[in-house]
């Protein structure tokens, strides 16, 4: 998850005030994580993208297994918001600390998942003057 900052961020979590322009997000926060507490940290960030790009509170399971991760429905176009919760403390959920029966999330091709169905930042011309970056499906990330 990334936003481009108006301004440093705070040290907790990303605000309206200090992100600039909107993006998806994909959130995955543990359970038992003993450095960033699950709802204020991870509830209350995954609140703020479902608030800020649109979404409803309607569910629909994301096939990434074997987590348990959903998928808010209703979203802006190109603005999904994934949230994920594991049991592997404050760590990249990764499968490698999960041999104590925990729900368990291998995150890089998870990720890797989200952000290829996401569209291209393209740079283009607006009436001939400097050039800006928007987001339109310009071109496929596997073409």
């Amino acid at each position: 998850m990334c936003c481009a900052p108006s301004r440093p961020w705070p040290a907790d979590r990303p605000s309206a005030a200090t992100c600039a322009g909107h993006v998806g997000a994909w959130i995955a926060h543990a359970s038992n994580d003993p450095l960033v507490d699950f709802t204020t940290g991870g509830i209350a960030t995954r609140d703020f993208w479902i608030a800020r790009n649109g979404c409803s509170t309607t569910l629909a399971p994301v096939a990434v297994s074997p987590a348990d991760c959903v998928e808010y429905q209703g979203c802006q176009p190109d603005l999904p918001v994934v949230w994920c919760v594991h049991t592997e403390g404050h760590s990249w959920p990764s499968m490698a600390n999960c041999l104590d029966g925990g729900v368990c999330l291998d995150a890089g091709p998870a990720i890797w998942t989200f952000f290829a169905r996401l569209p291209v930042a393209c740079t283009e011309s607006v009436d001939g003057a400097s050039d800006r970056t928007s987001t339109r499906r310009c071109r496929s990330r596997t073409g």
